[in-house]
């Protein structure tokens, strides 16, 4: 019995590390950094190149058995965050909850590494596929496992709701939450989500940071790259607004415009520091069209498979399947190149 979970474990194991492998991510970065930056391929992968180091240093922390050596190396690591200044700026927020929503970044895993040290505060972290993986580590460590967790979106937002109803807004330094999200990782339906330009092009964000901050999370922080090309430094920068009581679309919309802003900064001006390329990228409106398009074409040519291998499938409902999977393809096509014009 010992042995088949044995192989399981370790089948597990091998597709994450396939998934992680060092090329693997140098090929998707450099694809995804062509399509968002519209650099030509060698360049994307000469930029690619320029974080492969801390990329593949980073890879190696989440199933390192040693967990202290590993959250130290994560604090120790070189990147463009002024890390101590950013957490003794976050030290003022003693007695209630804020919002980190992040570039998903080398500098918010070592930013992230430096705050937990805070063994008064405990921490909510947003549940993607990339920070199942990366957070790991904070999980498994007996230093922080007991004070961080994740949370999808849904339960993220139910949570702090329940916190409102038995703390209200008023809290001491034992109730309260570092909530932390990343846009540029998160997926969502189109109920729940808004179409914002980044990059150039219109990108589907989720509403949960509008929700979290105008129901009382905060202030609202994110990274600003606005000086890099000066001082070769990221900042902290919180949101210039206060939660209203009531709330409108406008709201949302300008807190979602300024947040994509400042995640683009950090896109433009330090790429070797992005860990989510590949992922953000998937949140453009024009490459959901494409992978809609081609899902068609598979449905379009099992149709045609079938005809070829059933003479009894009729002429009229073949030719009204095609026409209509076409027709569909071109609305999806037209949506695509709309994405794109902005």
């Amino acid at each position: 019995m010992k042995l088949p979970v044995k192989k399981l474990r370790e089948s597990v194991a091998a597709r994450l590390r396939m998934h992680f492998s060092e090329k693997e991510q140098l090929e998707d970065i450099a694809y995804a950094m062509t399509q968002m930056l519209k650099t030509p391929l060698q360049q994307s992968r000469a930029l690619a190149r320029a974080g492969a180091a801390q990329r593949a240093q980073l890879n190696k922390l989440p199933p390192a058995k040693n967990l202290a050596r590993a959250l130290q190396t994560l604090r120790d690591m070189k990147v463009p965050l002024d890390v101590p200044a950013a957490a003794r700026e976050l030290e003022n927020c003693t007695t209630g909850s804020y919002l980190l929503a992040l570039p998903f970044t080398v500098s918010a895993m070592s930013l992230m590494a430096q705050l937990v040290t805070d063994t008064r505060r405990r921490f909510c972290i947003v549940d993607t596929r990339y920070t199942r993986y990366y957070f790991n580590l904070f999980l498994r460590a007996p230093e922080t496992r007991e004070r961080v967790q994740l949370l999808s979106p849904p339960a993220m937002l139910a949570q702090h709701r329940k916190r409102l109803e038995l703390f209200g807004r008023q809290r001491t330094i034992a109730d309260a939450l570092t909530y932390i999200t990343f846009p540029d990782l998160e997926t969502t339906s189109l109920d729940t989500a808004r179409r914002v330009p980044f990059m150039g092009e219109d990108y589907q964000f989720s509403t949960l940071e509008p929700l979290l901050f105008f129901r009382g999370v905060a202030p609202l922080f994110t990274f600003d790259a606005g000086e890099f090309a000066t001082t070769l430094r990221v900042k902290l920068v919180a949101y210039p607004s206060e939660p209203v009581n009531v709330v409108t679309e406008t709201d949302v919309d300008a807190l979602l415009a300024w947040l994509a802003g400042k995640l683009e900064q950090i896109f433009r001006e330090v790429p070797a520091d992005v860990l989510s390329w590949a992922e953000t990228l998937m949140l453009a409106y024009s490459m959901k069209a494409t992978t809609a398009v081609m899902k068609l074409k598979m449905v379009e040519g099992y149709l045609r498979a079938w005809k070829d291998a059933d003479p009894n499938l009729k002429e009229a409902t073949f030719a009204s399947a095609i026409s209509e999977l076409q027709h569909a393809q071109e609305a999806i096509d037209k949506e695509r190149l709309t994405a794109i014009s902005g």
